[in-house]
């Protein structure tokens, strides 16, 4: 699996483009209040790719609807905790500040698109609604500039299928569809929740070409949430291991992968299917698998939310919370037995 080396990976911005500090969500059951992001940190520097991993429940796509004000409502709530992009504090803003931003500075291409666009409105509208709301084009102009983004992301005879339901588009060409809806008001930041989720491997390889492609384009940063490692060895610069609602591991991704420092990276990674012999000779090991259960959101432990999955916890990964400590430059590890400082 190639890993994707950055050089300056390590070096964290003074002000970053996003900073998630501490956040917490908290969502209202018939169990009673739950939290599945319980202090989630992230920070993002501006024309980056930063992944986000972790397996499903873990508060990967909670946390992206935070930072948009798209919770549930009115079960889900930011409880506590900061998301501060371009130095303005999301958390705080009312629902009118935030449709300003939604779709203009900050864009967000969700999982499945054919639940995301509108199944009797055409797509050349679609992606021409954002540029009348936040650029006050006139419905004319805006349609011709949506079909020049549908050809931009390779939808071919662009100007004809700008008329077309999405019904009327494979999975492809509607994630490509959506990937213009983000990008026509020229976003700082977009969101991509599990964009490549259904599609074949081929189709999956153009949407995440295309993404790299408006990056080096617009300089926009991508904030890209997945379970896939091998996207994230490919397309991410940094990496952050989300578990029971915290991160648990942030680094560059070339550190992440050659010296994982939490248990639960270690078992992720161990899972990662290997193609070929290993650089000794040998075959590879078989894949592992990590045992026990994810942590009941509705009884949530005191410690280490992956204390009983752990083989080397302690006496105090059941009492306390480890904080998210530096460990190496750039390398963060929440976690009592491994997060501590190698220098």
């Amino acid at each position: 699996m190639a890993v994707h080396a950055d050089p300056s990976a390590s070096e964290l911005p003074v002000s970053p483009l996003l900073d998630v500090s501490r956040l917490v969500v908290e969502i209202d059951t018939l169990q009673g209040p739950v939290r599945p992001v319980d202090g989630v940190d992230l920070r993002i520097e501006a024309g980056e790719i930063f992944g986000v991993v972790g397996e499903s429940g873990c508060g990967k796509s909670l946390t992206a609807l935070s930072i948009l004000g798209l919770l549930p409502r009115p079960q889900g709530r930011i409880r506590s905790g900061s998301i501060r992009f371009e130095d303005q504090d999301l958390a705080r803003l009312d629902e009118r500040d935030l449709r300003r931003i939604r779709g203009n500075r900050i864009a967000m291409i969700f999982q499945e698109p054919m639940t995301s666009l509108n199944p009797v409105l055409g797509i050349g509208d679609q992606v021409a609604e954002a540029l009348v709301i936040h650029r006050g084009l006139s419905r004319r102009d805006a349609l011709a500039q949506a079909i020049h983004l549908l050809e931009r992301v390779g939808i071919a005879d662009a100007r004809h299928r700008a008329h077309d339901f999405p019904h009327r588009l494979s999975g492809g060409m509607r994630q490509r569809v959506m990937i213009a809806m983000a990008m026509a008001c020229r976003p700082k930041l977009l969101i991509a929740d599990e964009p490549t989720t259904a599609l074949d491997v081929t189709i999956q390889a153009q949407v995440l070409d295309l993404m790299d492609d408006l990056k080096a384009e617009d300089g926009v940063a991508v904030l890209l949430i997945t379970h896939n490692f091998g996207i994230v060895a490919e397309r991410a610069a940094r990496v952050a291991v989300m578990y029971g609602g915290v991160v648990v591991e942030e680094a560059s991704t070339e550190q992440l992968f050659e010296q994982p420092r939490h248990p639960y990276t270690h078992g992720l990674l161990a899972a990662v299917p290997q193609l070929g012999r290993r650089r000794d000779g040998m075959r590879p090991h078989p894949l592992s698998e990590i045992p026990g259960m994810v942590p009941n959101l509705a009884r949530p432990a005191p410690g280490c939310a992956f204390a009983d999955r752990c083989a080397l916890r302690v006496e105090a990964c059941l009492r306390e919370r480890p904080p998210l400590a530096a460990v190496a430059p750039g390398h963060r590890v929440r976690c009592h037995v491994t997060g501590v400082s190698a220098q």
